[in-house]
């Protein structure tokens, strides 16, 4: 599902970059979550870090920089990055039913053995109680 969501959205841009084959501020709302987050990171870098060359730069420069970004590059990263990201989540869950699992198989275990004890030590009382009552009755 995750997948299909990502492709599906990777192919809407694609129709959107046929006609707007870069980024610009007018298209800004449907550009792609990972083309936001650069942009929304480095605007945040330039209003936040005063000590940075790149606060000196006005907005129109910065747009102009970004309307440059490689933006089939982009969407490849992240598609990576989230497959890969995908594929860990995957991997825990396995090791964490696998761990589950485990931890089943041994109070399984361990109740039978707990099982197995009680049944010994009915049977240990019965033969003190046979033993007892033959006494009784010898004597």
């Amino acid at each position: 599902m995750y997948r299909t969501h990502v492709l599906a959205f990777a192919i809407d841009w694609k129709s959107l970059n046929q006609e707007y084959p870069r980024w610009i501020i007018e298209r800004h709302s449907h550009a792609p979550k990972a083309v936001k987050e650069i942009v929304l990171t480095m605007t945040m870098i330039r209003s936040i870090a005063s000590w940075s060359s790149i606060s000196l730069l006005p907005n129109e420069l910065l747009f102009l920089i970004f309307e440059h970004l490689d933006i089939d590059a982009i969407l490849r990263l992240y598609h990576q990055q989230r497959t890969q990201e995908y594929r860990g989540v995957q991997q825990q869950m396995v090791e964490q039913e696998r761990r589950e699992r485990a931890e089943r198989e041994e109070q399984q275990e361990a109740g039978e053995m707990l099982a197995e004890r009680q049944r010994v030590l009915e049977d240990v009382h019965a033969l003190l109680s046979k033993r007892k009552r033959s006494r009784c009755l010898l004597s």
